[in-house]
């Protein structure tokens, strides 16, 4: 068994003691809070206009609720193709920004049957079907 004597003690101690104050190579990045805001806020600003304004007031972050009252993400240009999405996330990288949410309003319940259809088959609508 090792026996633990007054002067491990204090050398143990010691260099406990003095470890937070030593140097380290895992630098922590403080660049303070990570603010983002919401286009709910803005409902007839354009992209660029919601980026502009996020990079002159030092948000980093947007949560998208629509744009140009357009709650349907998938109808505005931005979010309509695939070129179209590539572009907008080089404006945001080019701008140091980050998509904190995408949210738009939905429909969960449609009774008649023809309507259901119909958005059903709507190109880049997600469905989870649920079968009673």
């Amino acid at each position: 068994m090792y026996q633990f004597t007054r002067r491990n003690f204090l050398k143990a101690s010691t260099v406990l003691l003095t470890l937070p104050f030593a140097p380290t190579s895992l630098k922590v990045k403080k660049d303070g809070p990570r603010l983002a805001f919401s286009t709910l806020g803005c409902p007839d600003w354009d992209f660029q206009k919601i980026t502009n304004f996020a990079v002159q007031h030092n948000y980093k972050g947007i949560e998208i609720r629509g744009l140009q009252r357009q709650m349907d993400l998938t109808k505005c240009n931005e979010f309509n193709s695939a070129q179209n999405i590539a572009a907008t996330l080089a404006i945001m990288n080019d701008k140091d920004l980050h998509f904190v949410d995408l949210g738009s309003s939905t429909n969960l319940h449609i009774a008649d049957a023809v309507e259901k259809k119909k958005i059903w088959m709507k190109p880049g609508v997600l469905l989870i079907w649920h079968n009673k």
